[in-house]
């Protein structure tokens, strides 16, 4: 008699053990029903954005020929000058060349992430695709940026940007600039050097040229007479009030000149909403 009801409250045991899982799992289909039908709609979607990609992964080679080719050469031109270089000079010598490449190809749809850009926007740059261009040229480049500012947009965009990383901001008038820069250098933070003319002090070449040493485990850079630890975070923006600057072959080679100056055609359109607000307010005034 023991030991059958020791069987009898284990087979309930397992009875109930049972029934729980089959709870769970009645549960689990349940809601895996509702989330199949709520994602039925998307099918199509996805087959889209498959059939998408995989149209883009074809054009990658020319696509990244342009994109090459724009963040190198496109920085000091304004925007009509960019799209003539683009989509009547280029990518017809491209197709010439056999090589494949998006028949709409753009610069910062290809370059730049939607969510990036918003950010920019949010830290002040202006969401037009002239300034989204600079935009990506100047966090994509390889060297560091000289952005032409006479409007002093590029530096306040820098200064939202960077603000959260302890950004510095130096001049060459001041007299311990090339101290903040070597401590910036060291610790990894970011510097604007603003108001530069048409000639940069020779004692910023190792910076401009990524005179890297590599000594043990870390890399080390010559300013001056010191050696100093390069920390791989650090950034290094330069800007310009000069509205037309002429600047040497030997500046553009070791910097990524970018042009972020207001153009004429943006001023017109600027003048015209401004004007079609004010005709608004008066009347409803």
């Amino acid at each position: 008699m023991a030991e059958l009801k020791q069987q009898y409250d284990e087979k309930l045991a397992q009875k109930e053990e049972l029934k729980r899982k089959a709870e769970y799992t009645e549960l689990m289909l349940e809601r895996a029903t509702k989330l199949m039908s709520g994602l039925a709609g998307e099918k199509e979607r996805w087959q889209e954005t498959v059939k998408d990609l995989e149209e883009r992964m074809g054009y990658l080679s020319g696509d990244c020929l342009m994109a090459a080719a724009f963040m190198s050469y496109m920085g000091p031109f304004l925007s009509n000058y960019r799209d003539e270089l683009v989509q009547k000079k280029w990518i017809e010598e491209v197709r010439k060349l056999g090589i494949p490449c998006a028949p709409n190809f753009n610069f910062c749809e290809f370059m730049a992430k939607p969510t990036q850009v918003r950010d920019w926007n949010i830290q002040g740059l202006p969401s037009d695709a002239f300034s989204t261009e600079n935009g990506v040229i100047v966090t994509s480049s390889n060297r560091w940026p000289l952005m032409v500012d006479p409007q002093g947009r590029a530096i306040k965009w820098i200064k939202n940007m960077e603000a959260s990383r302890g950004l510095k901001v130096i001049d060459l008038q001041q007299s311990d600039y090339m101290r903040t820069l070597e401590s910036a250098i060291q610790f990894g933070l970011p510097v604007v050097l603003q108001n530069v003319q048409e000639k940069l002090d020779p004692s910023l070449d190792p910076v401009l040229n990524n005179s890297l040493m590599r000594i043990g485990g870390a890399y080390m850079i010559k300013l001056g007479d010191k050696e100093i630890e390069y920390n791989p975070e650090f950034r290094f923006y330069i800007t310009t009030k000069l509205s037309n600057p002429h600047y040497t072959p030997e500046i553009s080679t070791k910097s990524t000149i970018v042009n972020f100056a207001v153009k004429e055609q943006g001023t017109v359109s600027l003048c015209l909403s401004l004007s079609i607000c004010l005709v608004i307010l008066s009347v409803f005034d």
